[in-house]
């Protein structure tokens, strides 16, 4: 389990070794889209021209941060980096194409489809309950494990 330090967070969201479990996913991906939210809001004063630039850097340091987050809990599933990687590219691609004006709403569908499935598999399904290629099971066999806990 994660422990809630600057290194125990950074290392969920920044490193592509060991794995997860589902807590731990809801957790730091509620709080990744939380602190997302609010920094891409705050942009709103800066004009126009001038946002594109921090815009996407701060959308390049979530996207970062998520496939760190992906890519570990894909780790607990017994899935590779690369597969955690290719659902991100794709629906940040899919997504940056549907918001172009004139584009088909369809897009939206897929977009809709990739959610609802790593809603399923990585939110919801539970991890390989041992061992695995990529580290110990985090949840200790099947212990519930609180990872809001500090210093747990």
């Amino acid at each position: 389990m994660t422990r809630l330090t600057l290194n125990g967070v950074l290392d969920v969201y920044f490193s592509w070794k060991g794995r997860i479990g589902r807590a731990e996913f809801w957790a730091f991906g509620v709080a990744l889209n939380m602190i997302w939210l609010f920094g891409t809001l705050g942009f709103a004063w800066v004009p126009m021209p001038i946002r594109m630039g921090p815009i996407l850097i701060w959308y390049a340091l979530f996207l970062f941060g998520s496939a760190g987050l992906l890519v570990k809990r894909g780790h607990d599933r017994g899935r590779p980096a690369a597969f955690s990687l290719a659902i991100l590219v794709v629906r940040s691609v899919i997504w940056f194409v549907a918001i172009q004006p004139g584009e088909p709403s369809w897009l939206w569908l897929i977009v809709a489809a990739l959610l609802l499935y790593v809603l399923v598999d990585y939110a919801i399904l539970p991890g390989q309950k041992r061992e695995n290629r990529y580290g110990p099971s985090p949840s200790g066999y099947g212990a519930h494990k609180n990872p809001l806990v500090l210093g747990a």
